[in-house]
């Protein structure tokens, strides 16, 4: 990816010059203190009881002081103008200065600030813009203020993530950090074993491409050396071609406009969905899973082979049967599952029968294709996204051929499938209804009972979830190397220049 950053002398000067105008501009004074937790910026730990642009806080929100030092450090580029004020943006997604070259953040430490007295600050009345969004300062709960000469932010979700694209993570025993601009060296989980995960890495290091994290997160990763590399993908590629959840080829035929299973009736095949089977010759895929004497469950797609575009209907058709004592059931709402469902058999002898969202080339999902299905010992069918409402529903680690069944664990995104009509919402056309309250990660056991995990990541980032042997749920952070445990509530982060220079350590 192609990285610029924005290191004009004239912008430097142009900012700094604003900060004492913007202060004699400025009105409303209010009061703020010095933070009075560990505060660190990319690793670093922030001497706020000594800096002169120290963070602080103001309604229980800490602040940023946005000095050209921080911008700099965070990566961040900025413009200022009379005509549109200050402006500041990311113009880089990842670090644009190599991970070895990078110096310590430099802290002016000339002032001693106290953690229990008061400081005056004033609310900034200056044009300022948050990646390309306008802030009306007098309508923001937590407005943008003006502390010793510099402009100060409010570090909310939606300006330090959303806008800005870095990672603010807090938790009692580190206090607060933030991350931006650092070069993005995790990559996947692509396998883990009992004591460890195994990482791709985005970055090339010294021709070191795979990392091996342990799960403790007690040590540092460790960079697997070359020769080790190809004994860890051959097992990987290995587990990705091992037949899946036990299904089978199904004996699927056409007899006539009847699709049949052993002389058992699948369904017909309407007219409107056939071409000409002279020149466009029907074909059938099929898997079989037999669960026992009892149960099956038969996965079809049928299409043409047509060379051109197709208009007003899908020549590939996608079915879904269970088979129970010899009887066929057809499971609605499964039609755009374009590739066949994992089938996975708890140790109690009911089945998951799951499928995650399909993705559009545009980007995005189309609605209703995540889905979650439980079969009972008798063969009967239930329909979780129905038992909850939801419209879509993401059963983690489908990727994972070792995926432990026992331990499901979904992602609900907190949009209800139907109103109180009974009425298809994502049908309607209109704004669908978002309860935030349910847009989370959950542990589901085979009676749909769910149990909140105690957080999630935000659905927006759509993190590849990755959840290993042991039935617990990973990701990796978009914006900073932290890989998360979701299950335990767990996280840890390394900085780009620690994973780059502890090759040299070795």
């Amino acid at each position: 990816m192609l990285k610029r950053f924005i290191t004009i002398g004239i912008a430097c000067a142009l900012i700094l010059s604003l900060m004492p105008a913007a202060v004699s501009a400025a009105k409303g004074t209010v009061q703020v203190k010095i933070a009075n937790f560990p505060v660190k910026v990319n690793g670093q730990l922030i001497n706020n009881r000594l800096s002169k642009n120290p963070f602080i806080v103001y309604k229980d929100i800490t602040y940023i002081p946005m000095s050209w030092e921080m911008f700099t450090e965070l990566e961040l580029s900025a413009n200022w103008s009379k005509a549109k004020g200050l402006q500041v943006y990311r113009d880089n997604l990842y670090g644009a200065k190599a991970a070895s070259k990078k110096k310590p953040y430099p802290q002016n430490l000339t002032v001693k600030n106290s953690t229990s007295s008061a400081y005056s600050a004033k609310i900034s009345i200056n044009k300022i813009e948050i990646a390309n969004e306008k802030i009306n300062n007098d309508k923001e709960t937590y407005p943008f203020l003006e502390f010793r000469n510099v402009t100060y932010m409010p570090l909310t979700w939606k300006f330090v993530h959303t806008k800005l694209l870095m990672d603010l993570q807090w938790n009692k025993t580190d206090g607060l950090s933030l991350w931006g601009g650092q070069d993005k060296i995790l990559g996947d989980i692509i396998y883990d074993d009992e004591e460890a995960l195994y990482l791709s890495s985005n970055i090339e290091v010294k021709g070191h491409l795979i990392l091996r994290i342990p799960k403790s997160f007690k040590t540092p990763p460790k960079w697997i050396e070359k020769e080790q590399v190809k004994v860890l993908l051959d097992e990987v590629e290995q587990l990705m071609q091992a037949p899946v959840d036990g299904g089978k080829p199904g004996a699927v035929e056409l007899v006539g406009n009847m699709l049949t299973y052993q002389g058992l009736e699948l369904g017909t095949m309407p007219a409107s969905q056939k071409y000409d089977e002279e020149e466009y010759p029907l074909q059938i895929e099929s898997i079989l899973y037999d669960l026992d004497e009892k149960r099956k469950v038969l996965y079809v797609k049928t299409s043409y082979a047509i060379p051109f575009a197709h208009i007003g209907f899908d020549p590939n058709q996608y079915h879904l049967f269970t088979i129970v004592d010899g009887k066929v059931e057809k499971i609605t709402d499964q039609t755009y599952h374009y590739l066949p469902p994992r089938v996975l058999k708890n140790a109690d002898g009911t089945v998951w029968i799951a499928h995650d969202r399909i993705m559009t080339p545009y980007g995005g999902y189309i609605p209703g294709t995540g889905t979650l299905l439980i079969m009972d010992l008798e063969g009967i069918v239930r329909n979780a996204n129905d038992d909850w409402n939801e419209q879509d529903v993401s059963p983690i680690g489908l990727n994972n051929p070792n995926l432990d069944s026992n331990h499901m664990v979904v992602r609900l995104y907190g949009k209800p499938k139907r109103d109180v009509n009974s009425n298809t919402i994502y049908d309607s056309g209109f704004i669908e209804p978002y309860l935030p309250e349910k847009d989370a990660l959950f542990t589901v056991d085979t009676a749909l009972g769910l149990k909140k995990l105690i957080n999630s990541p935000d659905s927006k980032d759509d993190l590849m979830m990755y959840k290993d042997n042991q039935g617990e749920v990973y990701s990796i952070n978009l914006y900073s190397n932290t890989l998360t445990n979701w299950t335990k509530n767990q996280f840890k982060t390394w900085s780009d220049a620690e994973l780059v220079k502890s090759l040299s350590l070795k």
